[in-house]
């Protein structure tokens, strides 16, 4: 069983390991330390990710502790600097602990379940005593602390919660609550409650019975009678919320969760804190500490002449993290405007997605928009604004939107082209004006295939764009797919977003009345989101809409056939080939493994190398597999193929080779 542990680690480090790098121009958003523990009795790494105003100011920060950190920081990175961007919560300094044994150390007790759980004590005390008072040593932190995890990284947060630990907030997402029958309910009492129910704890629960009637059941019920026991033994429904996923499945809650999560737990926060816990003395501020290894998104930054706008025009590329590996692989290219203010948060958005299986890899090309974006974005000339009145001023250079289409599809898209490996299919993303003419390119039929306009301003030059339907030629956009969102709801606004709200309402009637098929164009309101928040959850759901058709879904009975069935008619229909992902051949494989259907396993494992034969991560995929299997020759032969084609692998294969050749 321990082996088997180990794989699902590998599969977790894989994401991680190929943004670490040293180049100056890669974005950086984070700093791997390490710490000797003496509870642990190991050497163990963490990752710090400050907030963007931490060099500039005295403050301090509430901490986010992340467990299965290698796995999840990079996506946690990215939604805590749009949501407090955008300002749904405070700044917050993240540190994430990448795993090193996730049944030993995520697990109150020890089961049957895995030969090495039962290591939680440990790991919540090494937290609390060893590595939080380092942290608070290197960084201005303040007193108000959560600690967030997945899976059996919720049991963990749940397991610290009860154990009344020094955080403040709890976000446990689609938590393995059922683990040794249900120990932390069992656990809840009057007087354990006394000294935790002025707590927040946010819990999570996914998928549906009818999907999956299983295993929903089994972890459903868990999360419906802890929940439901702590508020029976006095802790507040203000202080604790189960909230439902029905529409994801286990590994893709836990985005949305994290996201409803944070906005949950950091609700009265204010009142938790007092100023002086806030600022510091300024002879006491703790400098910009990053002596650690860098930690950085895969991203190239470029520049551009354009004969159409007559200027130079910066843009940033944002690679999969696959891309270095499989060389054989084209991506489809996501092109988004305002790029400079969305790359962070967009690239770890799709980079999570992609990794759950729910959208392909994607090279992200992020246009720097913010001194030309009236210009820009606006596709006629118009002088009047949202409120009626005259903006000579700050509209007097609209109009220029058709020239910047032009940029793109004629100068932009064939130089992206050129320089990296893209398939023949290309989203285009704006939000607000760029929504507007994102809607432009999709009504001319440009050269993209898909478009996401994010609560767009279609009041614009009094709603041309909702004019153009009529000149536009339906069938030429048919089987084109578009997204449009909507912001806030009357109540919130008294009413102050009526123009923006009818004017998206009536663009997508007229649009289907022009016999545009629903299933190629959809609307969605976010009511709790406002104009400036709602693009990061646009984003998410305009990309799952577009890629519907990607998702495998998944079950016990999945077969070889079934899943190149599956993609081969995606690509029919997309009309560009998709192969299937890497990652979830490899997750359908071992769940086969495990279930003792090896031929098939095997099968899916070769089907991989087959796909992605530049691919350590498929050779040391098939490694592992013969190493559990006691196939030592074989383990050997793919593992070493996997050093081969990645020098640089995990010090731990090549110590495991060592090891497997004197046992020969």
């Amino acid at each position: 069983m321990k082996r088997i542990i180990a794989v699902v680690q590998v599969l977790i480090f894989m994401s991680l390991f190929s943004v670490i790098a040293q180049e100056s121009e890669k974005l950086r958003i984070g700093t791997e330390y390490t710490i000797t523990s003496t509870i642990l009795k190991e050497k163990r790494s963490y990752i710090v990710s400050l907030p963007a105003s931490y060099a500039e100011t005295t403050k301090r920060y509430p901490v986010l502790v992340l467990s299965d950190g290698d796995y999840r920081f990079i996506y946690t990175s990215g939604l805590i600097e749009y949501l407090s961007k955008t300002h749904r919560i405070p700044e917050t300094i993240i540190v994430a602990i990448p795993n090193t044994d996730r049944n030993r150390d995520l697990t109150p007790t020890q089961t049957a379940y895995a030969n090495s759980s039962g290591g939680g004590e440990d790991f919540l005390n090494f937290i609390e005593k060893e590595l939080l008072s380092e942290v608070d040593k290197k960084f201005r932190t303040n007193s108000y602390r959560i600690l967030t995890g997945h899976s059996l990284g919720g049991l963990f947060a749940g397991y610290a919660y009860l154990s009344n630990s020094t955080f403040n907030a709890y976000i446990a997402t689609d938590p393995s609550f059922w683990w040794d029958s249900q120990l932390l309910t069992k656990r809840i009492n009057s007087d354990l409650v006394k000294k935790i129910k002025h707590k927040r704890m946010y819990i999570s629960s996914a998928d549906n019975y009818e999907r999956n009637k299983q295993g929903v059941t089994a972890m459903r019920n868990a999360h419906e009678l802890f929940c439901s026991t702590l508020k029976n033994y006095g802790v507040p429904y203000t202080h604790i919320k189960l909230e439902y996923f029905e529409d994801e499945n286990h590994g893709t809650s836990a985005y949305r969760s994290l996201y409803e999560g944070l906005l949950y737990v950091y609700q009265n926060y204010d009142t938790y804190i007092s100023e002086n816990d806030v600022q510091l003395e300024s002879e006491k501020v703790k400098g910009f500490n990053q002596e650690g290894k860098g930690v950085y998104l895969n991203t190239i930054k470029h520049t551009l002449y354009s004969e159409s706008l007559g200027e130079e025009r910066e843009y940033t590329i944002s690679l999969p993290p696959s891309y270095q590996n499989n060389t054989a692989i084209n991506h489809p290219v996501l092109f988004l405007l305002d790029g400079d203010y969305h790359v962070f948060s967009t690239s770890t958005t799709v980079e999570v997605m992609s990794k759950e299986g729910q959208i392909p890899e994607m090279i992200i090309v992020a246009i720097s928009t913010h001194q030309s974006k009236v210009r820009d974005f606006s596709p006629t000339k118009s002088l009047i604004g949202y409120d009626g009145k005259d903006h000579k001023i700050a509209q007097k250079d609209s109009g220029n939107g058709k020239q910047f289409l032009k940029f793109l599809e004629k100068e932009l898209l064939p130089e992206v082209k050129k320089k990296y490996r893209t398939k023949n299919y290309n989203v285009l993303v704006g939000h607000a004006l760029g929504g507007t003419i994102v809607t432009e390119a999709y009504l001319d039929n440009t050269v993209f295939n898909a478009y996401l306009a994010i609560d767009p301003n279609y009041w614009w030059d009094d709603q041309y764009i909702i004019r153009k339907i009529d000149t536009s030629l339906a069938h030429e956009i048919q089987k084109k797919r578009f997204y449009l969102s909507g912001a806030n709801s009357y109540k919130n606004t008294n009413g102050k977003i009526a123009k923006m709200r009818n004017s998206h309402e009536h663009f997508y009637a007229r649009l289907k009345n022009q016999g545009i098929s629903h299933s190629n164009v959809k609307f969605q309101i976010f009511e709790k989101e406002d104009h400036r928040s709602v693009s990061l959850i646009s984003l998410y759901h305009g990309l799952e809409f577009i890629f519907k058709d990607y998702v495998l879904p998944l079950s016990r009975t999945i077969t070889k056939n079934d899943i190149i069935d599956h993609y081969d008619t995606l690509s029919e229909n997309l009309g560009v080939s998709f192969l299937p992902p890497e990652n979830v051949v490899n997750m359908t494989a071992w769940a086969k493994f495990n279930g003792n259907e090896r031929k098939e396993a095997y099968e899916l494992f070769k089907m991989n190398i087959k796909n992605y034969p530049s691919s350590h991560t498929a050779y040391e995929m098939l490694g592992y597999a013969y190493h559990n299997d006691g196939n030592i020759q074989e383990a050997i032969i793919h593992f070493e193929e996997c050093i081969r084609i990645n020098p640089g692998i995990n010090e731990r294969i090549v110590a495991l080779v060592k090891d497997l050749k004197l046992k020969k």
